[in-house]
């Protein structure tokens, strides 16, 4: 049994799994080092190999009557950043890609195949820090959003001119490659300040570009329906504030570049303020 050992936010993750070629192939979609230490939390996630190659089960011992079923590499890491949500006593964890400039920070809320990962990297063309492209980490100890280390995944079929990188080196077949921000001309963020902006995209191809404002209770329900783990009462009151004072914006793109150009506009709005056309 092959086993790998990660530091995601203050859980020490050990994966342990039959395959360990499929465990390398998970380490590739992190950019962490296992640091495990008394305050961390320490959890074993057990993984074997599923009836088709790289198709992956979860291998609970008895008594473990959660099952994660049959995925594929992109679900495996949805499943540890889950375990890892729930584990974590100074995190709450939201569904959510967040980048930031000038300490201004962005969310990106939305569903598999918003198009979030691709927007997050085309943002860090465009000078933006890079928190995550799929968990946004709010700290429960100073009020801040924190890096979730896993790297950028672009599909194979990325809707932006990142196209090309996409099927780059590393890539898996059919699930495009993973990515640090350094492939985009950018780096990671370090934690910031308050939530500036709050967008919901939405890729779709062939249509128009498409932008309404997001009523407060609107982006409250979108953070609701992102959050990962426990929707506690701290982490309600300041997803109420964000959803209060953010800029709000319902984004419909099929052009990346444009999503992108309208939220380098937006998020240097001061609070209150309205772009035009809106």
């Amino acid at each position: 049994m092959a086993e790998l050992r990660l530091q995601l936010l203050d859980v020490s993750v050990r994966v342990q799994m039959d395959d360990a070629r499929a465990l390398q192939a998970i380490a590739a979609c992190f950019d962490c080092r296992w640091r495990g230490n008394a305050s961390s939390v320490e959890i074993a996630v057990p993984l074997q190999s599923g009836e088709c190659p790289g198709r992956f089960r979860w291998a609970g011992g008895p008594g473990n009557a959660r099952d994660i079923g049959v995925c594929d590499l992109y679900g495996v890491i949805g499943a540890i950043l889950s375990e890892v949500a729930r584990a974590s006593r100074e995190f709450v964890v939201f569904h959510a890609a967040a980048v930031s400039r000038g300490g201004k920070v962005v969310l990106l809320v939305g569903g598999t195949h918003s198009g979030k990962s691709t927007l997050t990297a085309e943002l860090v063309t465009r000078g933006f820090h890079l928190f995550s492209d799929e968990a946004t980490a709010l700290s429960r100890v100073d009020g801040l959003i924190h890096r979730f280390p896993r790297l950028v995944f672009l599909r194979a079929r990325s809707p932006s001119s990142l196209g090309e990188t996409s099927a780059g080196s590393g890539a898996e077949a059919g699930t495009g490659g993973r990515y640090g921000p350094s492939k985009f001309g950018g780096r990671w963020a370090r934690p910031s300040g308050r939530v500036r902006l709050i967008v919901s995209p939405h890729f779709q191809e062939a249509a128009p570009f498409f932008v309404r404002e997001l009523s407060s209770a609107d982006a409250l329900t979108r953070l609701e329906q992102g959050r990962v783990s426990q929707w506690c009462r701290a982490s309600f009151e300041v997803g109420s504030s964000w959803a209060r004072t953010a800029q709000r914006y319902y984004v419909r793109y099929t052009d990346c570049g444009m999503a992108a150009e309208f939220i380098q506009r937006a998020v240097d709005l001061p609070i209150g303020g309205r772009l035009g056309g809106v």
